[in-house]
């Protein structure tokens, strides 16, 4: 981008000599996550163009879920999982990224699942953390939901100072209360599963309170 750019800097009324700019892009840039996001989209594509991952749901196929640098790759055979992984581990060599082996687990309800990535065998773990979320790979909420409070909790305690103050009208205290602590206490409650037990006592109790 600054290719065969030269730069000068101004301190009060001196001006330094003219330099070349060799840097790729400047710290703090708002070019630099959006370039980013250009180079991962690129690597898993050219990852995917090898053959076809992922699991089908209704009439989309989800071969993975991306944000940033987090991503996590979904598929119901093992085998096609390390292709995969053998892939964007090649496309993303070829872009000056490296995997970090030590933050990349499984979670497989395959005992014997084995995953390498540069020889180097992956952790297989019964629950990981996505995006803030605590994900367990038998479905159980309880890990994700304790987390949630603890946190929500957290956050009312980091509030007190409002809380204390009686200058400020309690309507605007509980807006502050939903924005800063109903939210991180809610957080993706869209996606836990309910088990069938749970929802057949919820539907009861809709019943009865109509």
């Amino acid at each position: 981008m600054y290719t065969e750019s030269r730069c000068q800097v101004r301190v009060y009324n001196a001006t330094s000599r003219s330099f070349d700019i060799k840097s790729e892009v400047r710290q703090g840039s708002f070019l630099a996550p959006f370039l980013f996001n250009l180079v991962i989209d690129n690597i898993m594509i050219s990852a995917h163009r090898t053959d076809k991952f992922g699991v089908s749901l209704d009439d989309t196929t989800v071969a993975d879920l991306d944000c940033a640098d987090d991503i996590a790759s979904v598929d119901d055979n093992i085998y096609d999982i390390q292709r995969l992984l053998d892939a964007f581990n090649i496309e993303a060599e070829s872009c000056g990224l490296k995997i970090n082996v030590k933050k990349t687990e499984i979670c497989s309800n395959q005992e014997d699942a084995t995953l390498s990535c540069n020889g180097v065998r992956l952790n297989l773990v019964e629950h990981f953390t996505y995006l803030g979320s605590s994900i367990q790979l038998n479905g159980d909420i309880a890990r994700e939901v304790m987390s949630r409070i603890g946190r929500a909790a957290q956050s009312h305690k980091n509030l007190d100072m409002i809380w204390c103050m009686k200058n400020i009208a309690r309507s605007l205290k509980i807006k502050v209360y939903n924005a800063c602590i109903t939210s991180v206490l809610l957080s993706s409650c869209e996606t836990w599963p309910i088990p069938a037990s749970e929802l057949k006592s919820l539907m009861g109790f809709d019943k009865k309170c109509r």
